[in-house]
């Protein structure tokens, strides 16, 4: 029994809100989504589970799966900033591998039971459709009739396409037998064949119930909300199950040239003047002082600002430091993303930086003190841009940077 009802109240709540921020969500997190929903529409249904069995702790069971969640959330935010969008689709689901055993024992071992028992109510939690319709809707789009949809503001017909055919294949039916085998016949028939390579990665995608062979109602919500209505064939991730291809011998003298290249330059006079600009206008701060960094690097933005209202000719001292500082922000800012993309190459490329001890931790901790300060100004001050979208205006090499290290 739990002695404390409020306790789990919050559990059920905090767990809701962590599912609700899950920006790409998997089936497992909308069938607990869907279980909290269900223990919060009325008190009776959370006083009946915390009052279930005096065994059981009901607690951990949300408690757990909050931690799994949040875990994986942390580390595919990470994946992402390290990785990219486009590298990281192919590489997500080794992640999801990894955390779906821990999702199912808590969903279906744990938690399943219990609802069965308490309430009457086994997976997936509701016996008719209409309850998952707002979940189809919700941040689809519908791929055949987007531009019809965007006039149209009714929430029912944007984005519904895959609730009407759900209701089409399975009509009431929230949990069919051989799901799976139905969709993937009735599908092809009316919007195209799959090939295998098509075919094995959208079982993979679906597929999370009978060890990987068939797929439930959320399954479909989720790959649906994910890749639109009809499902946006370009965009799925179709490597995702096939191992890189090994470079050939021309890609890899290819790459390791294109690496030393930018070994070089690093080494070369015009980078060493673009670095003496930010020592030169830092000179004096603390550069393990944050604060101290930013107010210096805000006297840049200014100083920027003013410089531009004038002629060139007649600019101060200050005001000509401030322009190389400027230009030494760009071209170094460049110099990383060219390294970041040149790391995601491959691993033979990321090998070779290896090789060379390059760039190193202290380059980037070096190159963060220095940069990002002014990146930060030039945004709030010199563009003025929304200070509230500065998380999402922050340039992503710095991102990339913090897990390159992490990982060293």
């Amino acid at each position: 029994m739990v002695k404390d009802l409020s306790a789990l109240k919050i559990q059920v709540e905090t767990l809701y809100k962590t599912l609700q921020d899950w920006r790409h969500i998997e089936p497992e997190g909308l069938a607990l989504k869907k279980a909290c929903q269900i223990l919060q529409e009325n008190d009776d249904n959370m006083t009946k589970l915390a009052t279930a069995d005096t065994s059981i702790d009901v607690i951990a069971i949300f408690r757990d799966a909050i931690s799994s969640i949040e875990s994986f959330i942390q580390e595919e935010t990470e994946g992402q900033d390290l990785w990219g969008n486009m590298l990281w689709k192919t590489r997500r689901d080794l992640l999801i591998s990894q955390y779906r055993f821990t999702w199912h024992e808590i969903l279906f071992e744990r938690l399943d039971p219990l609802m069965k028992t308490v309430l009457s109510l086994g997976f997936p939690f509701y016996s008719e459709p209409e309850h998952f319709k707002e979940d189809m809707i919700a941040g689809q789009k519908d791929n055949k009739n987007n531009d019809n949809n965007n006039n149209n503001n009714s929430k029912d017909n944007n984005g519904s396409a895959s609730y009407r055919y759900y209701l089409s294949l399975f009509g009431q039916d929230t949990k069919p037998a051989n799901m799976w085998s139905t969709f993937m016949t009735k599908y092809q028939a009316q919007f195209g064949v799959w090939d295998s390579i098509t075919h094995d990665c959208l079982k993979y995608l679906l597929c999370t119930d009978n060890n990987g062979e068939d797929m439930n109602i959320y399954g479909y919500i989720a790959i649906t909300r994910e890749y639109g209505f009809p499902l946006d064939m370009e965009k799925l991730p179709l490597t995702m199950l096939s191992p890189p291809p090994a470079p050939s011998e021309q890609a890899r003298v290819e790459t390791a040239k294109m690496i030393m290249d930018l070994v070089t330059y690093f080494s070369s006079k015009e980078m060493r003047d673009h670095l003496i600009a930010l020592y030169t206008w830092f000179k004096g701060y603390n550069k393990r002082d944050k604060e101290q960094m930013q107010t210096r690097a805000n006297q840049w933005a200014r100083v920027t600002l003013e410089a531009r209202a004038k002629d060139a000719e007649i600019w101060t001292e200050e005001e000509k430091l401030a322009d190389k500082v400027d230009l030494a922000r760009r071209t170094i800012s460049l110099f990383y993303q060219k390294y970041m993309v040149m790391w995601r190459m491959g691993q033979f490329a990321r090998d070779l930086f290896t090789d060379v001890d390059f760039p190193g931790k202290g380059r980037i901790f070096e190159m963060k003190e220095h940069v990002l300060p002014l990146d930060h100004a030039n945004y709030h001050i010199v563009i003025h841009g929304d200070p509230s979208k500065w998380a999402s205006k922050r340039p992503k090499i710095y991102k990339f940077l913090d897990q390159v290290v992490k990982e060293a």
